[in-house]
């Protein structure tokens, strides 16, 4: 159905469909019951305070903004599949495998992924009482988060912020944390990271007091915590890591290496033999001497007659200084451009 101005679904009214349901339309507003085995919407504007129920499918595709009521409830069977200039949640958004794709993300109720949730956004915040979850794994992209509620996967939770990071509350992992930060993870207070597996690649964890990273709020080992070319601070507070494997390294290294030869030097050493000046050699205590020998015998009919031979004797000082000449040269140089890795904490680090 297409209409070009308004659609309200007044309450206790049903919209029905046993295959599609499409609608399109300038706005939207649900105070009864749509279901459908796949239900999609277009509009610009949506309001629900009831029920939006896909069996398989929900497609919800508007130019505007979104807002999900206390009351209100989107729910998927399969996927559901949400794109928005900016969504407003108070409710439950449902659904197997959800994709929320919107500028403004505004959470003070439950976003659930049964399989796997992707939240792509510019601004998220999740208020207090506000519930992030995913049963298995959670992808979240996003310039700023205000994270007052729950942020929680069961699976890995994968976390990339192109700004710097004010974090406040609980983060958490029943597998793998990734946490990819552009600029600082900062919380002012006591940071809490459950995870089986931290990595904190070219970033800083910042806690204004207390830090804690393992497994669960009951203190257990987590698999490993990696801290690659990154800084894990504290303020005020200890640093408690329990972990089983804790790796803290600088990454991001350049080798290169360079040959000298002899080409350029008046002595050039080749195989067992060298040639050199005698000149060269007085400031070491090496010279030489001349010894003359003459030959009666007549020569031969190239040298008629005796001879006189001389020969130049190689002679060195008692007192010698040692004399080295270069046969080659290799330098290798190591560079990394990324900083170095730290763990510093204001009081006591404790590794468990």
């Amino acid at each position: 159905m297409r209409y070009s101005d308004q659609i309200n679904n007044l309450s206790n009214a049903r919209l029905l469909s046993g295959g599609d349901g499409v609608l399109n339309t300038g706005r939207f507003s649900n105070l009864g019951l749509w279901q459908s085995d796949k239900l999609h919407l277009t509009a610009q504007q949506a309001e629900n305070r009831a029920q939006l129920l896909g069996v398989n499918k929900v497609d919800i595709t508007l130019s505007g903004d979104f807002v999900n009521t206390g009351t209100g409830e989107v729910a998927s069977g399969g996927a559901l599949t949400f794109a928005a200039n900016a969504v407003d949640n108070a409710g439950t958004v449902q659904g197997q495998q959800l994709l929320l794709t919107a500028q403004d993300v505004t959470n003070q109720g439950t976003l659930l992924g049964l399989t796997q949730l992707a939240l792509h956004t510019q601004r998220l915040t999740n208020l207090q009482g506000g519930k992030i979850f995913s049963a298995q794994d959670l992808l979240l992209e996003t310039a700023e988060l205000n994270q007052q509620g729950q942020l929680l996967a069961l699976g890995n939770l994968d976390a990339t912020f192109t700004a710097p990071l004010l974090f406040t509350q609980q983060m958490a992992a029943g597998k793998r944390l990734l946490v990819t930060v552009n600029g600082d993870f900062d919380q002012r207070g006591t940071m809490r990271l459950l995870t089986d597996s931290l990595t904190n690649r070219l970033g800083t964890i910042l806690a204004g007091k207390d830090l804690w990273i393992q497994r669960d709020a009951q203190g257990s080992a987590n698999t490993s915590v990696l801290n690659r070319s990154s800084t894990i601070e504290t303020q005020n507070g200890d640093i408690t890591i329990v972990t089983g494997d804790l790796t803290n390294q600088r990454e991001g290294f350049v080798v290169t290496e360079s040959v000298t030869n002899t080409e350029g030097q008046n002595v050039a050493p080749t195989g067992t033999s060298i040639s050199i000046r005698t000149d060269e050699l007085r400031d070491y205590g090496f010279g030489y001497y001349i010894e003359d020998v003459y030959n009666s015998e007549p020569g031969s009919n190239d040298t008629p007659g005796p001879v006189y031979y001389r020969y130049w004797r190689p002679a060195v000082s008692s007192i010698y200084n040692k004399k080295e000449y270069l046969i080659s040269e290799k330098i290798t140089a190591i560079e990394s451009p990324n900083v170095s890795d730290s763990i510093s904490s204001a009081s006591n680090i404790y590794k468990c």
